[in-house]
């Protein structure tokens, strides 16, 4: 993939909530021994509080990718008895896609367009090669984001996800990709304490629609260097074999977002980024499982 910002798409994993370890600890000239391996102990805490969180939602991706993956794309296992799965792009029209390991539903494969020859690239095999099928759109996605492909020589129907896509303002992401159908959010993370992650129970999807993703005309901006990131909410297209991605919010009021792998910047301002994390306010967080005595919901 090109343009990729690896951050926000190879390891599905906040860089920020990394970089939040990474704090100045004070220490005088002279140390005891005692004193540097209680230090030590206390920045490995501190890392694993920060990184969790993220890695949760790494996981949840990966279990359910996992679980969805076709019998004949599993390889045979090598002498450590790992498993070696074949991982595709696939080259179609002058664009490069990615195999995704979900299945489409009938109901969902759309106008035939077309036979053509596709390119597979086999990139954790190394192997390349060529396949006569049949290309089928998605319903409710456009072209430029993903298509179906079928051939004789390749089981199933296969979905292929062109992560380069660029839109050009909210709007037009939120209709190429017909978000406004299928998505759905979960869990909020707040990385605001540098020292402590909290997690809000689900928000509706609603809420996150009415308060941020409304203003539609706000443009795409790939190069944007942003703020500090605050909020992480997970974030899934189920029929793109998408889960629990993000669309997060920073601190000078973009939202973000890696829900195609590649990340998109959108300048939604301030004070939508404020107002939601007032909203925050109403649910119950908690810290890695323990709840926090202040953080009853607020009733309306």
């Amino acid at each position: 993939m090109r343009d990729v910002k690896l951050a926000d798409a190879i390891g599905k994993i906040d860089g920020d909530l990394i970089e939040a370890a990474d704090v100045k600890i004070k220490m005088k000239k002279k140390k005891s021994a005692g004193k540097i391996v209680l230090i030590a102990a206390c920045i490995a805490v501190l890392i694993c509080a920060i990184a969790v969180p993220a890695v949760i939602i790494a996981d949840r991706a990966r279990e359910k990718a996992e679980s969805q993956v076709s019998v004949d794309r599993i390889m045979p296992g090598d002498e450590m008895g790992f498993a070696r799965m074949a991982v595709s792009t696939v080259i179609w029209n002058g664009k490069e896609y990615v195999e995704r390991n979900s299945a489409i539903p009938t109901e969902k494969r759309g106008e035939d367009l077309g036979k053509s020859t596709i390119t597979i690239q086999e990139i954790t095999l190394g192997n390349d090669k060529t396949l006569e099928g049949t290309v089928y759109s998605v319903v409710g996605i456009k072209p430029e984001i993903a298509i179906a492909f079928y051939s004789e020589d390749w089981e199933n129907i296969h979905l292929l996800v062109n992560s380069d896509f660029v839109p050009a303002t909210l709007g037009d992401f939120i209709d190429a990709v017909s978000l406004r159908e299928n998505l759905t959010t979960g869990e909020v993370y707040d990385m605001r304490d540098r020292n402590t992650t909290y997690v809000y129970g689900d928000i509706p999807t609603e809420t996150v629609w009415a308060m941020l993703l409304d203003c539609t005309d706000v443009k795409n901006e790939p190069d944007a260097e942003t703020g500090e990131r605050l909020i992480s909410i997970a974030s899934s297209v189920e029929l793109l074999g998408i889960y629990d991605l993000t669309i997060g919010l920073t601190d000078d009021g973009y939202l973000w977002t890696n829900i195609l792998d590649t990340g998109k910047y959108f300048n939604i301002g301030k004070e939508k980024v404020n107002a939601f994390l007032k909203e925050l306010e109403k649910y119950e967080k908690t810290e890695f499982g323990e709840p926090v005595d202040d953080a009853d919901i607020v009733e309306e």
